[in-house]
């Protein structure tokens, strides 16, 4: 018969009952129970007799006992925000452990037994000091969460590749300059973070990554992406921000469901022929390139709803760029474009138009249709003048047209400017 113990209240058997008061020795005060323990909070939630969920948030550790192994019905562990160097063996004793929370610590690494929490279904390590990852990492079938966003991490073990039931990756600031190839047989991931890193190619496996929807490699040192990455069908949302591309492979073109494609900065000065078939497309960003043109199969992205092409070398656009019927916010500040297309009022879902820093010296006579623009910015251009229906702009509610050529004391724009403003327009020339 096991024998109970009343801590504070509640009866824990004698395992679980020295414990707490070991763990209340070392905090020196009682740890309360509560319902259920959440982020920030500190308690403990019984069952049966035994403590199963454990909160220590923000209570100022620096060493956990080795009897922390004892608690063997834990399933919910939370330790995030304490000042712990290294984490007790015995914690691999918790078989029944579900979800455990380090984050915001001192580790420089994690016991290598940890690949003995076979329940474990979410590891979160964020914010620590880690230099590596214990090669046994690999025997968590069940996780599905891994977490080590803001470590030291230089490489990780090919055991990766064995987190059969990995659905999230976040390995946001390391210093990691590869990714190994048995990452492609994590065939059920969903959401890859790598942002941050000093990666310079992709693995060949990655276009095995059949499940994946989300890849972030938001400033890296990429110079290329691997063919494979064309087999990601899944996909819908892709950042490779600030890396050194010069280039996409054709095989872009077969990411059907891509929805958001993030190119801002880097060196890319054309675009596959393939591009043009990306048409689930609806958030581009291609901004601080090397572009100098764009082809009329840019009227194909029929669902585009963002365009970003500012800081590159165009010095006109397509026509069919008025195909993009879709298009809410269009961005073509700092290029060289002298004139816009005819007809771009039939971009009659336009919400904001940015041509700051161009060379336009004049804007087509139909530019004031647009029903639904409320912000346009056109300073820093050679206009000498605003079209007569400028006023039909009827939802504008910020103009922009400083540091051009328009005489600010001609009568033709000041009836213009007062008719704006009394419709409720913040003008600035």
């Amino acid at each position: 018969m096991n024998v109970k113990h009343e801590y504070h209240g509640t009866l824990l058997e004698a395992a679980d009952y020295k414990i707490m008061l070991l763990l209340e020795s070392m905090l020196g005060k009682p740890i309360p129970e509560v319902r259920e323990p959440g982020t920030g909070t500190s308690g403990f939630v019984s069952g049966n007799n035994r403590v199963i969920r454990l909160g220590l948030n923000n209570q100022q550790l620096t060493s956990l006992p080795e009897d922390l192994g004892n608690l063997s019905a834990i399933e919910y562990l939370d330790l995030q925000a304490n000042l712990l160097p290294s984490l007790p063996e015995s914690i691999g004793h918790l078989k029944r452990l579900t979800h455990l929370d380090v984050s915001y610590n001192r580790l420089t690494s994690l016991p290598e037994n940890i690949g003995c929490l076979e329940m474990l279904r979410i590891l979160n390590a964020r914010n620590n000091s880690l230099i590596s990852l214990p090669a046994g990492i690999g025997n968590l079938s069940r996780l599905e969460k891994l977490l080590l966003y803001k470590n030291q991490l230089t490489s990780l073990p090919a055991g990766i590749g064995e987190l059969i039931s990995l659905r999230q990756l976040d390995m946001e600031h390391n210093m990691l300059s590869s990714l190994p190839e048995e990452l492609g047989s994590l065939t059920g991931l969903t959401k890859l973070w790598c942002n941050h890193n000093a990666l310079h190619s992709l693995p060949h496996s990655t276009g095995n990554l059949a499940a994946l929807k989300e890849l972030y490699l938001y400033k890296n040192e990429l110079t290329s992406l691997p063919e494979t990455i064309g087999d990601l069908k899944a996909l819908t949302h892709l950042d490779l921000k600030n890396n050194n591309l010069q280039a996409l492979p054709e095989t872009i073109g077969s990411l059907s469901a891509l929805k958001e494609l993030n190119l801002w900065c880097n060196n890319v000065s054309s675009l596959p022929a393939s591009f043009w078939s990306l048409k689930s497309l609806q958030i581009l960003n291609l901004r601080s390139n090397s572009l100098a043109f764009l082809p009329e199969e840019l009227g194909r992205l029929s669902g585009l709803r963002e365009l970003y092409l500012d800081s590159n070398r165009f010095t006109s656009l397509p026509r069919n760029i008025v195909k993009l019927t879709a298009l809410q916010t269009l961005k073509l500040n700092s290029n060289a474009i002298s004139s816009l297309p005819e007809n771009l009022s039939k971009l009659e879902h336009l919400q904001k138009l940015w041509l700051r820093d161009n060379r336009l010296t004049f804007l087509p006579e139909d530019f004031g249709n647009m029903p639904r623009l409320t912000c346009l910015d056109l300073q820093l251009n050679n206009l000498e003048s605003l079209p007569g229906n400028f006023m039909n702009l009827t939802s504008l509610k910020v103009l922009m047209f400083e540091r051009n050529k328009v005489p600010p004391v001609c009568e033709k724009t000041k009836r213009i400017v007062e008719k704006l403003k009394d419709m409720g327009c913040n003008v600035f020339y």
